[in-house]
């Protein structure tokens, strides 16, 4: 396996066979933090971010973090994840929960309208270090990993319950427009002067809405 630096854009390459995949600078470094945490040893020096070494040091923790059956039969979560978050994911994956997940700027606390990979019962990879992932159905056998620091806002499916929203939790501003220059698609909505979505009938773009607000689970 080699491993180079893309630092315009301040991420580590790593090939394989067949292919590459690519893993941030300050993601390495905040997981290996977490996990040096974890370990109760040295965390990473900052001055190293964004190096060879520091990429080293990150995969050495790992195989640490993995030799730890105390550990890595927990589930991992985004350095950054809110406690709750991770309690309520974990209680719907011991407890097959089917939830309904908004992702979005956390700082600010504003829903990026995702509309695809939201909804479903929470499961956990397998590997060294195990993450939540989205199961389509409770039997799935694979999915996707959840960006758990990104999650904004949690619903449970069945019944539409609240179970947790971040405190600046917010959706942008629509504008709903009937655009008769669009032979097809004409009713629109607009959020800070773009078009976030068309349909073909102003109640497709109802039932968008009340998607997006949560108040249905299907787009």
């Amino acid at each position: 396996m080699k491993v180079t630096i893309n630092p315009s854009q301040e991420l580590f390459v790593i090939e394989h066979t067949g292919g590459c995949s690519c893993l941030g600078f300050n993601n390495c470094f905040d997981d290996a933090a977490q996990m040096a945490g974890l370990l109760g040893t040295t965390k990473p020096d900052p001055k190293q971010k964004g190096t060879l070494d520091q990429y080293a040091e990150y995969q050495g923790l790992i195989r640490r973090y993995s030799a730890r059956s105390d550990l890595n039969e927990q589930t991992w979560f985004d350095p950054g994840t809110p406690p709750s978050v991770a309690a309520h994911l974990e209680y719907a994956r011991l407890h097959h929960k089917k939830l309904r997940l908004f992702f979005g700027d956390q700082t600010a606390g504003r829903c990026w309208l995702e509309e695809n990979d939201l909804i479903g019962f929470i499961g956990r990879s397998m590997g060294p270090v195990r993450v939540p992932i989205l199961l389509a159905l409770r039997s799935s056998r694979g999915g996707g990993a959840i960006l758990t620091k990104c999650i904004i806002r949690l619903i449970e499916a069945n019944g539409r319950r609240e179970l947790w929203r971040d405190q600046d939790f917010h959706l942008p501003e629509f504008q709903l427009r009937e655009e008769q220059d669009q032979p097809k698609y004409r009713y629109a909505v607009h959020s800070d002067g773009v078009c976030v979505a068309r349909f073909i009938t102003p109640q497709k773009r109802a039932q968008w809405l009340a998607f997006i607000r949560g108040e249905v689970m299907q787009p």
